[in-house]
């Protein structure tokens, strides 16, 4: 989706190697003994940090042709998410640039990086050079660091972003997990997106609030459910259980008169006086530009059906399954859609509210006390990482309502458990042990006491002794 997210790693890994490089330079210039006669040359053989260095600039240089020589190939990706991701469709070719000039930095820092280490190795023995150099090291570095930031850096107060606001507190009082349905298209602008919406949704984050965007940055968890009920965003945000609707007022104005649909507050933007992007003030008239709707149809975060339909386990995205999502004769207040068979029969009650939803990203537990059998439907992602319990006992996971989780319960009283299962936590924890180790190691080899042997002069250094005996 969005590639040049990996230079953070390239241009950080580029800047240490290159402080590796002044570090050998400095290092060999300044450890080095001095010389009472030039001895002969030696052959010349590239040091082993120096070819590592070049390896580095090689492959950064061929990882920038290989992006611009994909750069059509990345343009019909981000052309295919036009609708759904305008901003990365219309900021394509910027990230192409930024992709290939980053890669073309870091080949540039690797080759210096290489040519300081071999110029530290031709001024051995040089006293005096090492301030020298230094010297002219930090100039450089404040001569560049002055040119990009005249040029590039744009300093502004963004702690507002991570402040709480108006918004935001609105949803304190309310005790069950929900998620709100932004509404973010503008038409004041070429680009679709409301910006302010989108730093909304940005804040939200840091509140562990759910905000799912809608018609655009839909995300790619609900893509397919969305092509599917893209003419019904009603049906969309009822399935996805948003029980909020936040919008500019011009454009959910009209819902805030339907049955279905209850004002709550409405929300100006206002300017914090830093320079940052501004926050949300509640409007104490009504009359906001922002509008916030309580949905009452939308569906819970859980809820135990007793009368389900089976549908063909691979047809989620074929048209019969499609048309059942949307079609209007299918209640999804009383009846849940599962994939594959279910055993037992369904009783065709209402269904029942769980007891009690104790509920977190990575783990959800949930009691019910039910009098006939159903499906105990959460609406969160499914996946098939997540492992299902029952009373303690392992129990199926099911696909309900074509991205959401379930499972098949029987009548009583029961506790459900849910706890996801990353596949990437083994190897990311035997390659934190094995960074930890290797850390751990070069730390004793930096704070070990040299032994005898290590006092032993160098070679060259005992014939220059013995040369000035001599003389």
């Amino acid at each position: 989706r969005c590639p040049i997210k990996f230079m953070h790693l390239v241009e950080v890994s580029t800047v240490v190697l290159f402080a590796m490089g002044l570090d050998h330079l400095l290092r060999d210039v300044q450890t080095a003994p001095p010389q009472i006669k030039k001895p002969a040359r030696p052959p010349w053989r590239p040091s082993p940090v120096s070819v590592m260095f070049v390896i580095m600039a090689v492959a950064s240089a061929l990882g920038a042709a290989l992006v611009m020589l994909s750069s059509r190939d990345f343009a019909a990706t981000w052309g295919e998410l036009r609708a759904y991701r305008p901003l990365i469709a219309l900021r394509g070719p910027d990230l192409l640039q930024n992709m290939a000039l980053g890669l073309l930095r870091a080949s540039l820092l690797a080759a210096l990086g290489a040519g300081v280490v071999e110029i530290g190795r031709v001024l051995r023995g040089r006293s005096g050079v090492q301030t020298w150099i230094a010297i002219i090291v930090c100039l450089i570095v404040a001569v560049d660091l002055t040119t990009a930031n005249s040029r590039f850096v744009k300093v502004s107060d963004m702690s507002s972003l991570m402040e709480k606001n108006d918004v935001l507190r609105t949803f304190d009082a309310v005790p069950q997990p929900f998620r709100v349905a932004v509404f973010h298209v503008d038409g004041r602008s070429p680009e679709p997106v409301d910006q302010d919406c989108e730093m909304l949704c940005f804040t939200a984050l840091s509140y562990d609030l759910d905000f799912v965007r809608t018609p655009y940055n839909v995300g790619f968890s609900y893509l397919g459910l969305f092509q599917t009920l893209g003419a019904d965003p009603i049906r969309f945000w009822q399935l996805t259980s948003s029980a909020y609707l936040f919008s500019r007022r011009s454009l959910i104005n009209p819902l805030a008169g339907h049955p279905d649909f209850q004002p709550m507050a409405s929300f100006d933007t206002v300017s914090d006086g830093r320079g940052g992007p501004g926050t949300w003030r509640k409007n104490p008239a009504g009359k906001g530009a922002y509008l916030l709707l309580k949905y009452n149809k939308a569906l819970p975060r859980a809820l135990v059906y007793h009368d389900w339909k089976s549908v063909d386990a691979n047809a989620w995205t074929n048209a019969p399954v499609s048309n059942a999502l949307a079609a209007s004769t299918w209640n999804p207040q009383k009846t849940v859609l599962v994939e594959g068979p279910v055993s037992g029969s369904p009783s065709g009650a209402a269904p029942t509210p769980v007891s009690r939803l104790n509920y977190g990203r990575n783990s959800v537990e949930i009691e019910i006390t039910v009098a006939s059998e159903g499906v105990l439907l959460l609406n969160d992602f499914y996946d098939t990482h997540w492992d299902v319990s029952v009373d303690g006992k392992p129990a199926p996971l099911l696909r309900c309502n074509s991205l959401m989780r379930g499972v098949k319960v029987d009548a009583g009283t029961h506790t459900v458990q849910m706890r996801f299962v990353s596949p990437f936590t083994p190897p990311s924890r035997l390659q934190v042990v094995i960074m930890l180790l290797l850390g751990l190691l070069t730390i004793v080899h930096i704070v070990r006491p040299p032994s005898a042997g290590d006092n032993t002069p160098p070679a060259d250094s005992i014939s220059q002794t013995q040369h000035q005996s001599g003389a």
